[in-house]
């Protein structure tokens, strides 16, 4: 049997100063017995954490807190960490404030930290929304380090799965207009050592690597690959590398480097440093500095600028914050490595205002790293192991920076300070009213073929402020959902649930600002189910697919991603124009043209079929053009 006495939760870290004993240490022969109550809940509750099922360690935790009477302060302790674990922001605060009250003080400093950095998040972020990326882009081993091409052509990430090289690899996967394709292995970048993917120069045509690309090489170093119609072999980038280990290469506006280096001169374990680029060349690095590095660990920084108009006493000002986000497992955090942001202050790179905890939901108590903002987006990846399988796994976030945002600093006795940071000086020019109403309200209900209600992510995208922006709302159990969005003409929605076509639309503005009545209908994958596609367009009298028809191709590859147990017959079908055996096999071309196409997304040919039928299973009586174009179709049917 577990002793919960002597057990300090995986992931934990000393995130603020206290007294050097093991968490739990409380049933010892001093203690009364009235103390002792509910050990065995609790023994339970320990169980449940360290296997990640928070909620049932919450429920055992409960028990043995109804146990003692409330008279023991570590139940309360725990059961405010597992509900920050679980994201319940009300109920966490709650426990804190028990726990405080009881007057033990072993980790009075610690929850109120934690209380802290809860009761400033809003100056961080105004909303923030996160979802784990799909579950075919992961694997059962650690995913992490998801970043966009600039161009948004492909998402790039790190693995430790299974592959034809081995270790840590680099694998990118097809950006689509509604999702991401299947993940295939950079192999130009990829050796038996460890490598992965840091950031980009900003056209996209330089990738900034770690890696042992060269022959006898132990510490890992920053090397170089060029795009001129393929990726170039890594190049070591030797003005910036030390005989030390050299990583996580973040790279803003092709001009500076932060990167994560455990050479000397440094304030702990690894540190961030960074180069500036100078005529061409990169320089010899400097450390970030005391307020970013600890004597710990400090790792995958990424540099932001933050730039809004905003209206100041009826004039517009232009607002620009830059703040360096990284990881740190030295800094006051609720688990192992938290996620930070720290204001850049006057002209020099070495000068940070204190770092602020991004808080919740983002970060969790275990390791959350890796944040990388897509360019001219709200959409963020990050990485996290929140859910204790001892493997990071990717995640999306959309989001909304807090505007104006806040420099963080520290009176002399200790006291942590925010400071709104000021907007530029404008032009003067006059803020204009604008001719279109500031938010968009969308609500209705998400159902079925059947009308039957549907709990699924609805994903809105658009470009108000010319910046692309992503929100995404779930529905409650009767299919209904609200969203408010910032005003953008039109609104592109996405779909994709679990045993469903997806389904994807544009919604144009509405004219006023009354909220807009807007339901889905989406269409289950039963089998025999069959799907008309009549915008699967061919060259003329030929089986080549035109590439307008691509997108439509790959949201049925998304639907197969997503649905991994799916299979499909793709049928070609004609009007009756024509020889008639000659349209049965321009038919039965054009659906294996379909079947190849999905196979070269990666789906595998065991799980498609493909038939002709020419002009033999027609919709209509083909007596018009318009009739004649319905009956030039390809269908997707369902097949067991």
């Amino acid at each position: 049997m577990i002793n919960y006495q002597n057990i300090k939760p995986r992931g934990m870290p000393k995130p603020f100063p206290k007294v050097p004993i093991l968490l739990l240490i409380f049933l010892a022969f001093s203690v009364s017995l009235s103390a002792q109550k509910g050990a065995r809940y609790a023994q339970e509750g320990v169980e449940y954490y360290n296997r990640g099922q928070y909620q049932r360690a919450i429920g055992e935790f409960t028990s043995a807190n109804n146990a003692a009477n409330g008279s023991v302060p570590l139940y309360h302790y725990w059961l405010a960490r597992l509900h920050i674990a679980v994201q319940d922001v009300p109920n966490a605060l709650y426990w804190m404030d028990q726990y405080l009250e009881s007057g033990e003080e072993t980790y009075a400093e610690e929850i109120r930290g934690y209380q802290e950095i809860i009761n400033h998040s809003d100056k961080i972020f105004e909303s923030f929304e996160m979802r784990p990326l799909p579950s075919y882009l992961q694997s059962r081993n650690s995913d992490y380090g998801a970043v966009l091409q600039p161009q948004g052509n492909y998402l790039y990430f790190n693995s430790m799965r299974p592959a034809r090289k081995d270790k840590e690899n680099i694998w990118r996967a097809e950006a689509f207009q509604n999702g991401f394709g299947k993940p295939e292995l950079m192999t130009t970048w990829s050796t038996d050592a460890n490598e992965a993917i840091g950031s980009f120069s900003t056209d996209g045509k330089t990738a900034y690597l770690f890696g042992n690309y060269e022959k006898g090489k132990l510490d890992g170093d920053i090397y170089t690959s060029t795009f001129d119609g393929k990726w170039s072999k890594p190049k070591n980038l030797e003005s910036v590398n030390s005989p030390a280990v050299d990583t996580h290469p973040f790279v803003y506006d092709d001009k500076i480097m932060f990167f994560t280096s455990s050479r000397e001169g440094g304030y702990g374990g690894t540190d961030i440093w960074f180069s500036l680029k100078i005529g061409g060349e990169w320089q010899e690095p400097v450390n970030a500095g005391p307020q970013i590095n600890t004597p710990k660990n400090e790792q995958t920084p990424a540099m932001i600028c933050i730039e809004e108009e905003i209206v100041v006493d009826g004039k517009i000002r232009p607002y620009r914050e830059m703040a360096l986000f990284f990881a740190s497992d030295g800094h006051g955090g609720f688990g192992g490595y938290d996620l930070f942001k720290a204001v850049h202050e006057g002209p020099y790179w070495d000068k940070w205002n204190l770092p602020q905890n991004l808080g919740l939901p983002i970060n969790s108590i275990r390791d959350d790293r890796y944040f990388n903002l897509c360019p001219d987006s709200n959409q963020l990846f990050f990485s996290s192991d929140r859910d204790a399988s001892s493997f990071e796994k990717m995640f999306v976030a959309y989001t909304q920076f807090t505007i104006p945002g806040y420099k963080v600093q520290e009176t002399e006795d200790g006291e942590r300070i925010y400071i709104p940071i000021d907007p530029q000086e404008g032009d003067g020019r006059d803020a204009i009213e604008p001719t279109q109403p500031e938010f968009i309200t969308f609500r209705g209900r998400l159902t079925d073929e059947q009308s039957r209600a549907v709990v699924a992510d609805i994903n809105f995208s658009g470009y108000p402020f010319d910046k692309l922006y992503k929100k995404v709302v779930t529905t409650d159990r009767d299919g209904s959902y609200e969203i408010k969005l910032p005003w953008a003409d039109p609104y592109h929605v996405v779909i994709n649930p679990d045993g469903y076509m997806i389904h994807q639309q544009s919604v144009p503005a509405p004219k006023d600002n009354q909220p807009v009545e807007l339901n889905f209908v989406i269409k289950a994958l039963l089998p025999d189910k069959v799907f008309v596609f009549n915008n699967i367009q061919f060259e003329f009298d030929k089986a080549t697919i035109m590439e307008e028809s691509h997108e439509v191709l790959n949201d049925i590859t998304l639907t197969l991603l997503n649905n991994p147990e799916v299979s499909l017959e793709i049928s070609g079908h004609t009007c009756s124009v024509g020889d008639e055996d000659y349209n049965q096999r321009l038919s039965e071309c054009r659906a294996k043209a379909v079947v190849d196409y999905l196979v070269g997304k990666k789906i595998s040919r065991k799980r498609l079929e493909y038939k002709g039928y020419g002009e033999t299973d027609p919709l209509n009586d083909n007596s018009t053009p318009e009739k004649r174009a319905l009956n030039r179709r390809v269908e997707v049917k369902v097949i067991e």
